[in-house]
């Protein structure tokens, strides 16, 4: 439709930024060479080497255009480029916010909401919302909590989990609200996860429905370092890599891990 269309104009829009470029390299040969010879007309050389003087001038203003050519050119190049990788990006964030569970409220003269944690990380970054913004998550939070009380530490707002999910989630009831503790399949499995955050600590243990939420709003990455209760580490290694444990990466935590059986989730 017209989000598949508009790389294809962005990509017309650089192809005729690139033939002005051209046109304007071009005209600026034409010009420089009519004036090259008018200046030999109309002023005789002095020297003995008049000819030869003539034909500098002329390959030094030729080569000047040429150069003018050149980078209009590869600024025209560059600016096609860039726009087609905003494009993509602007379509592949589309999508995503798509795919996201749309979780949040927050108030500013109004209640504004539910939007997906991608759309209130932009809301964020382009200052729409800031440390004093009350906000709420849909199915946790009865009372509108400011930001900055969610993301104690600056510059985390809306990349991590939230501050209360930690403290909060072993003794409540979320999953009953959840939109995702709903599954048409089997039950997720009854597992207890830690993850290594970013600086080196370990946080949990945390039970798989809520690593589950975390994973579908882009939180934990392939390359998140994760264990469970139980865990048989037999290279040695206490953290696995997400994408080790779960063969199938979009089943993350809705599925039993590799070396998993049935019979030992049950139990733990």
């Amino acid at each position: 439709g017209m989000s598949a269309a508009l790389p294809l104009r962005m990509a017309n829009a650089g192809l005729r930024m690139q033939e002005v470029g051209c046109k304007v390299g071009l005209a600026t040969v034409l010009f420089a060479s009519r004036a090259a010879h008018a200046q030999d007309a109309a002023v005789p050389s002095l020297s003995n080497n008049g000819e030869t003087d003539g034909a500098i001038t002329r390959d030094t203003v030729l080569l000047a255009a040429f150069l003018v050519l050149l980078v209009g050119g590869l600024v025209a190049a560059v600016v096609i480029v860039r726009k087609r990788h905003q494009q993509q990006e602007k379509m592949q964030q589309e999508k995503q916010n798509d795919a996201e569970v749309k979780e949040w409220l927050y108030r500013d003269q109004g209640m504004h909401g539910p939007f997906s944690n991608t759309q209130m990380r932009s809301f964020w970054v382009a200052g729409l919302i800031n440390r004093s913004t009350e906000v709420k998550l849909v199915w946790w939070q009865r009372d509108f909590t400011k930001v900055s009380e969610l993301f104690p530490e600056s510059g985390t707002e809306f990349t991590r989990p939230a501050k209360m999910d930690e403290e909060e989630v072993r003794n409540s009831n979320w999953h009953r609200f959840s939109i995702l503790s709903q599954p048409t399949g089997p039950a997720v499995p009854d597992l207890h996860w830690y993850y290594l955050s970013p600086d080196g600590k370990e946080k949990g243990p945390f039970e798989s429905g809520k690593m589950r939420h975390w994973f579908t709003l882009g939180y934990f990455m392939e390359n998140q370092k994760v264990r469970y209760e139980g865990q048989q580490d037999d290279d040695g290694e206490k953290w696995k890599y997400l994408k080790d444990l779960f063969t199938d990466l979009p089943e993350a935590f809705n599925t039993l891990p590799n070396g998993c059986s049935p019979a030992w989730a049950r139990k733990s």
